[in-house]
């Protein structure tokens, strides 16, 4: 947290032509919760912070503390709601609408279930704006879930409706989802506009080099382990494992209630001494993860994934990306440039492709320069936020 925000502080950069707004940023996760949405709207709130606008981010209050450990030093604000009704990641935020009218710039981040439903009953004040941020496609996991994100799924037509801008980081995402009505009906309000690389594991802010590299080369895995998450592909990429040559390792950054399967996955396939688990690990070692490894695989399986911070994060660091080849996800990736695409829930094709980097070393250093040139072109937070700030204009 100390480097970023010093990281943001060294490129402050003030718009003084913009008009000083207050924004509203509307999730349903966010610090500590490790989740994209969540570091989307934080890297999205410090940088237009730092360009001068007044940011709140308004999320449901899911712990019994108020604050987390580290959100202090953030420039902007917290407003966190306690939900009348709360299952996972779902929220009913019904009082959201009071704590609205302050603001010029009401930015959703979507999917919010609880969150849908009060945006649907505040009337926009004059002048005031609604933007969403479309993150993702929800595929209900179980039938209370289907039952439960009914109501959203009645009034979020209306909600769109009454946004004067909806970004999403992949067109070719929205276009393949099935949620695409919501795209076709009003195509010309909706923006691509990807999302950016964590700064701090930018490679150009290392010094030395590689440190403490491994005798053995190992792959990469940055992925929550929790059940809301299995689309990330993981035991894809455990049985693509078994097919490559015994040096090869793989290291999985991530904690979550389904770790446990995947030890005792990793012990049947006689993988132990080969994959190792680091748990939820700080950003200081998550950095020496990207810098250190061979190259990141993100193996999704499914709709869930949208985009994939963390392949752009392994970007930044100068590191090549195995990803599936999956709407959205396929878009971040150059294949045979940056790093490869793979046959999602395909271990063998999945394994093919990480043969590639790990027969030839020096075509993944090539991949991840070139890797690396493509995020500071396109990836870079400071030019993303300021396109945002184009949007809300």
């Amino acid at each position: 947290m100390g480097q970023e925000t010093h990281y943001l502080v060294r490129h402050r950069v003030y718009n003084d032509r913009a008009n000083h707004m207050k924004i509203a940023q509307i999730v349903s996760t966010f610090w500590p919760y490790l989740g994209g949405m969540g570091n989307v709207t934080r890297f999205f709130s410090q940088y237009l912070s730092a360009r001068g606008h007044e940011v709140t981010v308004i999320t449901p209050e899911y712990r019994k503390k108020n604050t987390a450990e580290g959100e202090e030093s953030f420039p902007f604000e917290i407003q966190r709601i306690a939900p009348v009704l709360q299952y996972g990641n779902a929220a009913y935020l019904w009082g959201l609408g009071q704590y609205l009218c302050q603001y010029d710039i009401l930015h959703l981040h979507y999917p919010f279930f609880g969150g849908v439903e009060p945006l649907f009953f505040y009337k926009l004040r004059p002048n005031q704006k609604l933007v969403i941020t479309y993150h993702m496609e929800f595929i209900p996991s179980s039938f209370f879930l289907s039952l439960a994100s009914r109501p959203e799924r009645l009034l979020r037509g209306s909600v769109f409706d009454r946004a004067s801008r909806v970004t999403v980081s992949s067109l070719d995402y929205i276009e393949h989802s099935g949620d695409r009505a919501l795209y076709t009906q009003t195509p010309s309000k909706w923006i691509e506009l990807p999302f950016g690389f964590d700064p701090q594991f930018d490679k150009a802010l290392w010094t030395g080099g590689q440190k403490n590299r491994s005798q053995n080369p190992f792959v990469l895995f940055v992925g929550a382990l929790d059940r809301a998450h299995q689309f990330k592909g993981l035991g894809v990429l455990l049985d693509a494992m078994c097919l490559l040559p015994r040096e090869v390792h793989l290291r999985i950054v991530g904690e979550g209630d389904c770790r446990v399967l995947y030890e005792k996955e990793v012990l049947t396939l006689g993988l132990a001494e080969r994959v190792r688990f680091c748990g939820r690990v700080s950003d200081t070692i998550l950095g020496e993860s990207y810098r250190d490894c061979l190259c990141l695989v993100l193996p999704s399986t499914g709709k869930g994934e949208a985009f994939g911070l963390v392949a752009v994060n392994a970007m930044a660091a100068g590191k090549p990306v195995i990803a599936s080849n999956l709407p959205g996800v396929r878009t971040v990736v150059d294949p045979g440039v940056t790093g490869f695409l793979a046959t999602p829930g395909d271990p063998k094709d999945l394994a093919l492709r990480l043969s590639h980097l790990t027969d030839d070393p020096i075509l993944a250093i090539s991949m991840g320069e070139q890797g690396y040139r493509r995020a500071k072109e396109k990836y870079d937070w400071a030019h993303l936020a300021l396109k945002l700030e184009g949007v809300y204009l």
